[in-house]
């Protein structure tokens, strides 16, 4: 039986005693193409859960994960193939120990939906089993905003009244929102975008999906002299990188007037915020 995969999940134990847990990561494996796949959610769930929570050793151990899981060992063959994935999970990534970090015992899945993609498939039980995996770019994406209006506003509080609210654009059968605006020639709309997503599936979808937007846009915001400007965060799962280059890729080819500003460069573009407006 060639059309089946197993995963197993990732848990922190909070407490071993009480038999506390939730799941912050999965474990894939599709045996027939010898895949083995790891997507990880991320600490802010736990850090609302348990106020002590140290976040950093918790990334630390996912990137050590991911790193292990990247250099795709083979996986030997065993009569039971959960026991085959076990072993591997217990001799390559993690052992068997009573750390707070444990896989699940591997589930063996038929994989009846055959037509579906490997990623697809990986997407829909990460939104299954990783609750947090659906909100984390949302909640990103706020972050992104609140970076840059607190880098520009702390210092400045005079400069709110030059910014635009919660503005609409409604153009070619679209109807978009933008929390913050501001104009020096062009009315600049401000757009967050995480690609902190659990695949590069899921990364490449959303980067053609804004690049679709931004065509549809495109002739409308050259007529009426609008820009977007587009806070880019990227993933933290590093095996995801390359596809976060591609989506910056498809951002770029846009056809609409547009200025991406990746993370790291967030602090620079309010500074040169500051000083347009402040000259106006």
């Amino acid at each position: 039986m060639s059309n089946y995969f197993l995963y197993s999940i990732l848990q922190y134990k909070h407490s071993l005693t009480l038999g506390e847990s939730l799941n912050i990561g999965l474990l894939f494996h599709f045996p027939s193409e010898r895949i083995i796949t790891f997507i990880q959610g991320d600490s802010h769930r736990l850090e609302s859960i348990y106020p002590n929570f140290d976040s950093s050793l918790f990334d630390a151990f996912l990137r050590n994960i991911s790193q292990k899981v990247s250099q795709k060992r083979e996986i030997g063959f065993e009569t039971d193939p959960k026991i085959s994935f076990k072993n591997y999970i217990h001799d390559h990534i993690l052992g068997e120990d009573e750390t707070a970090l444990q896989f699940s015992e591997p589930v063996f899945v038929i994989n009846f939906d055959s037509p579906k993609s490997h990623e697809e498939t990986i997407q829909s039980y990460a939104r299954l089993l990783i609750p947090s995996l659906d909100e984390k770019a949302k909640y990103h994406e706020e972050l992104l905003l609140r970076k840059y209006k607190s880098l520009v506003f702390d210092n400045h509080t005079e400069l709110k009244h030059k910014f635009k609210k919660d503005s609409t654009i409604i153009a070619n059968g679209l109807t978009l929102k933008f929390e913050l605006a501001w104009k020096n020639g062009s009315t600049n709309f401000i757009q967050p975008i995480s690609f902190d997503l659990a695949t590069e599936e899921a990364i490449q979808d959303k980067s053609i999906r804004y690049y679709g937007t931004l065509n549809l846009l495109g002739d409308y915001a050259k007529n009426h002299n609008y820009r977007f400007d587009l806070l880019v965060a990227k993933p933290r799962n590093t095996t995801l990188l390359l596809a976060y280059e591609n989506a910056l890729d498809n951002l770029k080819k846009a056809n609409a007037p547009k200025e991406i500003i990746t993370e790291d460069k967030i602090e620079q573009y309010s500074n040169k915020t500051i000083l347009e407006l402040s000259a106006i």
